[in-house]
């Protein structure tokens, strides 16, 4: 029980929801105790990793809705896969428009990142 009210206190200081008084003793706490300090760093990384997973799920489920868009639109060609068969956009190799994709997703400064995905639904 005492381990889940750690774990819940920790979420707490990493979303900034604990009151000043609270914040600093904690901290108070985190230079003291180097295991509560590991584990507010271990926590951490692993909510990013939650995060970062939530958006490659969302990103592979946009690349497949547009998938569905394209070929319904007649636009593209969607044989079944099989093998060293590849799905053919105008010549263009799925794999390269993925990698485009990706590409314009780390470079765009602001707004959704998955906002190039969406322009090809036009």
């Amino acid at each position: 029980m005492d381990d889940i009210k750690i774990l819940d206190t920790v979420e707490r200081y990493i979303r900034g929801e604990m009151t000043p008084d609270e914040r600093l003793y904690f901290e108070q706490l985190r230079k003291t105790n180097p295991e509560v300090d590991q584990l507010v760093v271990e926590h951490t990384l692993f909510l990013q990793q939650m995060n970062r997973f939530g958006e490659w799920k969302t990103f592979k489920q946009a690349l497949h809705e547009t998938h569905i868009d394209l070929t319904q639109q007649g636009k593209i060609r969607s044989d079944k896969l099989r093998g060293g068969r590849r799905l053919s956009i105008y010549g263009t190799n799925i794999n390269v428009l993925r990698r485009s994709l990706l590409r314009s997703r780390e470079s765009q400064p602001s707004g959704s990142p998955y906002s190039s995905i969406y322009l090809l639904r036009r």
